[in-house]
């Protein structure tokens, strides 16, 4: 038996895929963990989120959740913690938070390293220190999850970590949540809400400009518009985030302002029906340490068009049709083809739910509890 730390300081009520990772994961460990005990960390204000039959909470200060407080809280309260409960293994749940300390073995998931594919993905600050400070925090763990293939080898390439100590653990989707229903249930509320058209395409990410494109989906979807009758809508679902009134300028400046809808953040609860009720979800990123939503649609009975870059082609395989993210021509004609072909958008589907089947959080959480394991046993040690 081994206490097992989970810090969870990055939960931002499921908004991100670092938050669903957290929220999820977390609450699943005591299934598969046997006799360990497992100790989660997390801020005052989130601690209601990872309640669950064998977790032990322990929570620090609301006052460290901005970035920077947060970022100093886990290079000094989090290793006062650890070593007060008395932790064999601590976890850490994202690279933005690598510790230099080790109270006990220390392992790390590492979502992606968008930081080098994207410009200024997270401000100039904090790009500084996950480029100059995260590798060295890196190494200094006994090991390290990747969520995907392509992640581990920037990491490799990257980083220059060792790739005998990354063990690739994807990511999963809740499948009872997502499971496949009747698109008209559940519609009402929503359709009064956000008001939805009748029909429409979906595309579920925080308005950050350049790196979710919404640009491109914008110009791709005005090139629909323009070669097809179709009365299809797009709807926009995710929390403002940089430069998101760069999103809303490109709208009006397209003449589109009353064909797109944006819904900002839609809770978990309404997520199901939002997307059952998509005629294509879209899924345009220009860049995926993994990427939660198509897989989410799939689950859901939703063909799914998204883009062939970064970890977004090893996640959906065959069961997605794909574009260059970067050509709004691309993404134009990979809508009109789900729309105008039945045959293909019958295929997307059928292929969509077994591809989705593949990955759940029980198996995420299962392989994460017998990586520890392996841990604790010296596995990786060199």
């Amino acid at each position: 038996m081994a206490r097992i730390g989970f810090v969870a300081s990055y939960s931002d009520g499921g908004r991100s895929g670092i938050g669903q990772y957290e929220t999820n994961l977390a609450r699943r460990l005591p299934r598969f963990g046997g006799a360990h005990e497992f100790v989660i960390f997390a801020r005052k204000d989130e601690a209601d989120s990872f309640r669950a039959d064998g977790l032990e909470i322990i929570t620090y200060p609301a006052k460290y959740k901005s970035p920077l407080k947060n970022l100093y809280w886990h290079h000094t309260g989090l290793h006062r913690l650890a070593k007060k409960a008395r932790l064999d293994l601590l976890h850490l749940s994202t690279q933005q938070r690598l510790v230099w300390r080790r109270p006990c073995r220390v392992t790390a998931t590492i979502n992606d390293l968008g930081t080098y594919h994207i410009e200024n993905k997270y401000g100039r600050l904090r790009d500084f220190y996950l480029k100059k400070f995260g590798p060295l925090c890196a190494r200094r763990a006994d090991a390290l999850i990747s969520i995907s293939e392509f992640t581990k080898k920037d990491l490799v390439e990257l980083w220059k970590i060792d790739p005998r100590k990354i063990e690739v653990i994807p990511d999963g989707i809740d499948e009872e949540r997502f499971a496949k229903t009747d698109p008209a249930q559940g519609r009402a509320a929503l359709t009064k809400r956000f008001s939805l058209p009748e029909k429409y395409f979906l595309y579920i990410a925080r308005l950050d400009h350049p790196s979710k494109n919404h640009v491109n989906l914008l110009e791709a979807f005005r090139i629909f518009r323009e070669r097809s009758d179709s009365d299809c809508g797009l709807v926009l679902a995710g929390s403002k985030w940089y430069s998101a009134d760069v999103i809303f300028a490109r709208t009006e400046e397209l003449g589109l302002k009353d064909s797109v809808v944006f819904t900002d953040f839609v809770a978990d609860a309404d997520m199901p029906a939002l997307i059952s009720g998509a005629a294509v979800f879209v899924f345009p990123s220009l860049f995926e340490g993994f990427g939660i939503p198509p897989l989410e649609a799939m689950a859901a009975g939703v063909p799914v068009a998204c883009s062939n870059v970064a970890a977004i082609p090893e996640v959906v395989g065959d069961a997605a049709l794909t574009y260059d993210p970067r050509q709004p021509e691309r993404i134009a004609e990979a809508l009109l083809r789900i729309t105008g072909d039945d045959g293909l958008r019958r295929s997307l589907i059928e292929k969509g739910e077994k591809r989705a089947a593949q990955f759940t959080w029980d198996n995420t959480a299962r392989a994460t509890v017998e990586f520890f394991d392996r841990v604790l046993a010296g596995h990786y040690d060199t």
